[in-house]
């Protein structure tokens, strides 16, 4: 499910990623890209501060979906925090990289996968919180 949803995102994005003149400034995008992330870390937090209560919650599904996240982001709030740093200053960083070197559709189109990616994550965390 959540592959096809990120092929989805791919797609769409690389297909908006086409048209130059009326696809959204990059400080829009850099903004989107920006609350995307910090949605994604605060739903993150959330989902995860339920591990720490399983006396009261044993229901609670402490499993973070991104295996790669899943060793720094399930150790506490310092890494988490500085996983989603470190991850959204890499999708910053490397757009900006490619509009330097000229490839400004290839950008724009990692940026767009970028805000999608955290955007699903988030909409995934908040939607299988309950407690």
């Amino acid at each position: 499910m959540r592959r096809s949803l990120v092929l989805a995102v791919i797609l769409v994005s690389s297909l908006y990623a086409q048209e130059l003149p009326v696809a959204p400034h990059v400080k829009t995008l850099t903004f989107m890209q920006l609350a995307a992330s910090a949605a994604d870390a605060f739903a993150t937090y959330r989902n995860d501060s339920r591990c720490y209560d399983v006396p009261r919650n044993p229901r609670a599904r402490c499993a973070e979906y991104n295996p790669i996240a899943r060793g720094l982001v399930m150790k506490g709030t310092p890494q988490l925090a500085a996983y989603f740093i470190g991850e959204t200053s890499v999708k910053l960083a490397v757009p900006l990289v490619l509009d330097h070197y000229g490839h400004h559709k290839l950008a724009r189109a990692l940026r767009c996968w970028g805000i999608g990616d955290n955007a699903a994550g988030a909409a995934i965390s908040f939607t299988g919180y309950r407690r």
